[in-house]
């Protein structure tokens, strides 16, 4: 096992677990963040995973054997092989103080058997949450503030449209409106001889003949 393997291992069980036991080393924990808010509210970070080392704790023992079935060895081979490197990481911790993990992160001795670990700024271990990427809320009212070309409003502005002219009446209109008064005219005007001058009005309305029979009756 090197260096590149061991890391791969990690990742991959800490993406389907909450801890990884290191045997003789320690525990790597992965914890859940919830998805926040940043640049003052106007960004949302997706969820995901944060990794950190506790120095110590006890062998779980699913290092061994996810080493053994990948590899199709027995528990005892895989043990020894799995021990066989963490001595040797361990004795690079002492003489460097510092151990990169590609890809994962590094451990840091601090001092008095103190380990802490550093993850990489490009860990991913949210297998279901790789993709997603943080929301700006900015970007998004930029787009709902853009104007709709597709809608866009096309009417004009009333005091810049010209009246309709209207259209000329035509001549035989204007003939027909003229006789249509001249006769109200007429007929106005002959009821109220009617009233003030009977005789008269009744000579314009009977014949002779009518005249007579409606002055015998009279």
């Amino acid at each position: 096992m090197d260096i590149a393997l061991f890391s791969k291992i990690v990742k991959s069980l800490l993406s389907d677990n909450d801890s990884v036991a290191i045997p003789g080393l320690g525990t790597f924990v992965a914890e859940d963040v919830p998805s926040s808010f940043s640049d003052r509210g106007f960004t949302i970070n997706p969820p995901y995973r944060t990794v950190s080392f506790i120095s110590g704790g006890a062998d779980d023992g699913m290092l061994v054997r996810f080493y053994a079935l990948s590899n199709k060895l027995e528990l005892p081979q895989a043990e020894q092989v799995v021990n066989d490197f963490i001595a040797g990481l361990r004795a690079e911790l002492e003489t460097s103080k510092s151990v990169d993990f590609p890809l994962f992160g590094r451990i840091r001795l601090i001092g008095q058997g103190r380990m802490i670990f550093v993850q990489d700024e490009n860990l991913e271990i949210f297998p279901h949450l790789d993709y997603l990427e943080p929301v700006s809320l900015k970007s998004l009212g930029e787009v709902a503030e853009k104007p709709d070309v597709r809608g866009e409003d096309k009417s004009v502005d009333s005091k810049a449209v010209k009246p309709a002219r209207r259209k000329a009446l035509p001549v035989w209109a204007v003939i027909l409106i003229v006789l249509l008064c001249l006769a109200a005219a007429g007929l106005a005007s002959l009821a109220v001889v009617g009233r003030l001058a009977p005789d008269f009005a009744d000579q314009f309305l009977y014949n002779a003949e009518q005249l007579e029979i409606l002055h015998t009756r009279i």
